[in-house]
Parts: C-alpha cells; structure tokens; sequence
C-alpha cells in the first residue's frame, strides 16, 4: 500500500467521530475496515466517517456501495443497450451528459412553452453565436451587445458549458448598464464573448431561475435543488431515493463538490434532521426540522415519468428545481448521480437494492427478442 495512501487512511482513522452521540469502533478495528475496503475496491474510502461506518451499531461495510463497482456497473448497463427490435447497442447516456441534446429531449415530449424546464435562448457554439430562431451570427463586434441589451439593469443571465459537470462551467452573469458583472468583474460583452467562447466548447445561456421562498431559505445566493434518484428495471420504473442540496453561502451553485451541503429528504418532503457537507466532511443537526419541501410528491412523480421517456437508461439522477409557484423544473440528468449523497445518512446503504434492481434489469434485457 502506497504512502500516499496511508495517509489518506490514517487522516480518515484520526478525524472524529460524526456522530458522537454514538459509541464508536475502536480504531483497530476501522483502520482493518479502511484497508479491507481499499484491497476489495481499490479506493480509499473517503465517506466512511459520512456514512456512519465508524458507529458501532453500522450496518455491515459490505452493504455500501463504492464508487467503482456503481460506475462501472451503471456504464456497462447504460452504454450497452439493445432496444426491442434493434440489434445495435447504442450509449444513451448521450441524453444525459450533453446539456444540448437533453435540452431537445425535453422539447419534444414536453414542449418549450410546458414551464417544466428553462429553455435556452441562446448558444455559443466556438465562435458562433445563436440567438434561438434566429440561426448563426459569427462573433462579431456588436453582436453578442446587441442581445445584452435586451436586459435590464439587475437582469441575470446564465451560461453552462453543455459538458459541465459537478457544478463547474456554469457562471451566472448580471446585466449592469449594458455591461456584464461576473465573478466579481465587470466586462463589456464583446469582452465577456471574447472570454467565454472559443477553444470548440459550447455553452448555452438560459434565463435565471426564480425559486420557491423555501428553497431560497436555505441559502438565497444559489438555486438549491432536489437530487432525485429513480431507477427503470424494464418492468417497473420508481423513485429509490432523494436528497435536498444546499450551496454554501455566497455560493452560487448547490453542488456537493462546490462546498455545498446536502441531507435526504422523503417523499412528503420532510428532510432528515443531519445535514452533510462532502469537501469539508461535516455533519450537523441542521434548523430546518419543520421546513417542507414543497411539491415534493410531484416532483417525485415527476422524475419518473421523465425517465419513463428514457427506459434505455438503468438509473438516473434528476436535479429538480422548485419554481416560485411551488412547480418543479428539472434542471439536468445525471447517469453518474453522485451515490455518496444518498447513501450518506444512516440506513441508506445502497448496494443491496443496487444489486436487486440490477439484476432485474438484466433479466429484462435477457428476455428481449432481437432482429
């Protein structure tokens, strides 16, 4: 076992206690648990204080789901499936992993006028500039200034990098006089154009998105979503799992890489009295026992009846949105959802059912007729 390694181990073995309101193994016994799990996973478990695993009364380490098991299992089901009729397997995770193509996903089953996601208004695709409708302009001067100046003063925009992911390449921009204030700077829009665009990346710009007084309560700087899980065997599609993400104040995504902090939440919308944070590896009865996500059951039925529309795909995490009007918005999907924040709180250890509906899905995927 490598130095770097060990430190990484004796860092985990050395910290306290998350949970000190429970007896805790000594620490024999966890470091035989940390190297167990490295030589089994080849990972070093960073989520063993998080998940509880140190409490004597844990369930058994077995029962958690490493990273490497969940991502090489949901690649192989996700990337390899053959519809009813086709021959061919085809990588559906397309549909998640580009912003785009999801975008157009979403406008042909719900329509862009439906409220149920925010539709683009416009693209950089490298040096080109798409205002929606409208079709290419190239960069130049005076282009991108002459859209800016559609917004008023205090206007916000937002720009996502269609391959983003954990909450990076997204920036959220103000209108200022015709300017642009991001991160703290102030730019001219040919100079903020100039920045964002080029080098083959496309982002898209969508229109700030207004949440429900509850989700702002918990931090007013970001859009703090629902993580949702839903799974789609073949036979049956459901919802296995849900958390509430919260940026960290003076953040401006909710994202758990990002700072951000996140519990689980049931489906009447009552969250779990711990909340976590995942980069600072904290846990703390958090001051909103009595805060109920809103639509919280819709936003449930909601997911699957997204994924519904996407049976090739196995799993699925939706980050969900709750507009002003109490509806919810799904922002994106994610194959890769991120298992540590639902597995994160006591009794949520994943690989049992992960296993169950695996092989259900497989069962299925056996049973189909091909051409």
């Amino acid at each position: 076992m490598e130095e770097t390694t060990l430190q990484a181990i004796n860092e985990i073995l050395d910290a306290p206690s998350l949970y000190p309101e429970a007896a805790r193994k000594d620490r024999d016994q966890r470091e035989r648990e940390m190297r167990e799990w490295f030589e089994k996973y080849d990972e070093v478990n960073r989520c063993y204080n998080l998940y509880g695993m140190d409490r004597a009364d844990a369930a058994p380490c077995d029962t958690w789901l490493d990273l490497k098991t969940f991502g090489k299992h949901r690649y192989a089901v996700n990337s390899s499936y053959a519809p009813a009729g086709s021959a061919f397997k085809f990588n559906h995770t397309l549909i998640t992993r580009n912003k785009l193509v999801f975008e157009m996903f979403l406008s042909y089953w719900y329509g862009a006028e439906s409220g149920v996601y925010m539709p683009s208004i416009a693209v950089f695709l490298d040096r080109d500039f798409y205002v929606c409708g409208n079709g290419p302009q190239r960069m130049t001067p005076g282009v991108f200034s002459d859209f800016v100046k559609r917004y008023d003063t205090g206007q916000k925009l937002v720009f996502k990098e269609v391959f983003g992911q954990k909450g990076k390449q997204v920036c959220i921009a103000t209108i200022d006089g015709g300017n642009i204030i991001a991160d703290g700077k102030t730019f001219t829009p040919d100079e903020f154009a100039a920045d964002l665009a080029g080098d083959g990346l496309t982002w898209l710009v969508q229109d700030y998105i207004f949440q429900h007084e509850v989700m702002s309560g918990f931090n007013p700087t970001s859009v703090n979503t629902m993580r949702i899980v839903t799974y789609h065997t073949g036979e049956r599609c459901f919802v296995e799992d849900a958390a509430v993400r919260m940026g960290y104040p003076g953040e401006l995504v909710d994202n758990a890489f990002s700072d951000g902090f996140y519990t689980n939440v049931d489906e009447s919308g009552k969250l779990h009295e711990s909340l976590f944070n995942f980069s600072l590896k904290t846990r703390r009865i958090h001051e909103w026992q009595d805060v109920r996500i809103p639509a919280a059951k819709e936003a449930f039925q909601f997911c699957v009846d997204l994924h519904k529309r996407t049976p090739e795909l196995f799993s699925v995490g939706w980050d969900i949105a709750i507009k002003e009007d109490g509806t919810p918005l799904v922002i994106e999907a994610n194959d890769s959802w991120a298992v540590f924040v639902t597995q994160t709180a006591i009794g949520h250890a994943a690989r049992p059912a992960w296993e169950r509906y695996l092989a259900e899905r497989r069962a299925f995927e056996a049973a189909i007729e091909r051409v």
